[in-house]
């Protein structure tokens, strides 16, 4: 999908040596940008050092008719990818521009 900018708002650390959280703001660039099967990420766009746990974003434009996820990758590994989907529970299609589908959510990692 050709990610734009990932903006952290707010990061902290739910217990003390616990899960650190990161709330962002994804916002894909302009054009035929999407990619079939998602976007990987990585723990470094979230300001984490090694894993990602697990991480559900949503439109923030709800009007948008796109709802955007990370997959769950289960028990902690170093990348997930980010899907769009449609409001039907489809996959957007290759080479769709999201440009205006700017999401929010919150990631958990270490």
């Amino acid at each position: 999908m050709a990610l734009g900018t990932v903006t952290i708002v707010k990061k902290g650390v739910l217990a003390p040596g616990g899960i650190r959280f990161a709330i962002v703001d994804i916002q894909p660039t302009t054009g035929a940008n999407y990619t079939a099967n998602g976007e990987a990420l990585t723990p470094a766009m979230f300001g984490f050092s090694s894993e990602i746990y697990h991480g559900e974003l949503s439109p923030k434009d709800e009007a948008s008719g796109t709802e955007t996820y990370i997959v769950d990758p289960g028990n902690g590994v170093s990348t997930v990818k980010l899907v769009a989907m449609a409001s039907d529970g489809v996959e957007v299609a290759a080479s769709v521009d999201l440009s205006t589908k700017r999401a929010r959510g919150i990631v958990y990692g270490k």
